[in-house]
């Protein structure tokens, strides 16, 4: 078993590496992440309140992509390439316009973030009383019916490890997973903006991956795998 989890933090440094290799920081210590697009409009979703522009979510969808495999508490810049750059006088403030949709978008995500681990704290704290408040039936029922039926004592003791597994459940596997999401769009919403001219030339993608590191690293993992198994083996025949 420890050995399994060994392999998969290997897998999972090597991954990151094959990742974090393809981007640089800037000399504030921001990672910085190159993006090409058609034009800024395109970067917008469809719907959205009137004066209060959101990015789409394609885009939001493909910057996580990018940015997942580096440490959480990374700060970005997002060099963006406007391939149809008409020079006008009008761009600077599209630009600046299309950043505001972009925080407008994580904040709102963050207020659902933060709206998700009130409701998931509560409903675990509502679990976890109910079982204990079953629990305490249950003795209490024991003390004044010695003789209670096993049927009745059966369901009431499922009843409450289910109550309080559900509270264990989101307080342990939940909870850390909308933190995670909260410190990754604090970030994102924090992140800055950067414009550059094509010149008629897409610069490439910081997702240009060598395709040989990749299968290094699932063949890396496949030998991992066999020597795990051959040491399970090797455990079990003794």
């Amino acid at each position: 078993m420890f050995n399994f989890l060994k392999v998969l933090a290997r897998v999972k440094k090597r991954s990151q590496k094959i990742y974090s290799d393809k981007f640089t920081k800037n000399k504030n210590g921001e990672y910085v992440v190159h993006i090409s697009t058609p034009s800024l409009q395109s970067m917008y979703t469809d719907y959205s309140l009137e004066g209060n522009p959101v990015a789409s979510q394609e885009f939001c969808s493909n910057v996580e992509n990018i940015v997942f495999s580096l440490p959480i508490k990374s700060r970005f810049e997002f060099v963006i390439n406007v391939e149809n750059d008409k020079k006008t006088s009008d761009l600077s403030i599209e630009k600046s316009k299309f950043a505001l949709a972009f925080k407008h978008k994580y904040l709102l995500t963050s207020i659902l973030n933060e709206k998700e681990r009130r409701q998931n704290t509560l409903i675990a704290l509502m679990c976890l009383l109910f079982g204990a408040l079953l629990i305490g039936v249950l003795a209490v029922i024991e003390f004044v019916i010695p003789q209670i039926p096993d049927s009745i004592w059966e369901i009431i003791v499922i009843a409450a490890w289910v109550l309080v597994w559900e509270a264990f459940d989101r307080l342990a596997f939940r909870m850390p997973e909308i933190s995670t999401e909260q410190i990754r769009n604090f970030y994102l919403y924090h992140a800055n903006f950067r414009y550059v001219k094509s010149n008629g030339k897409i610069k490439p993608s910081n997702l240009s991956i060598n395709p040989a590191s990749i299968i290094g690293t699932f063949k890396k993992l496949d030998d991992d795998q066999k020597k795990v198994q051959s040491e399970n083996k090797k455990t079990s025949s003794i």
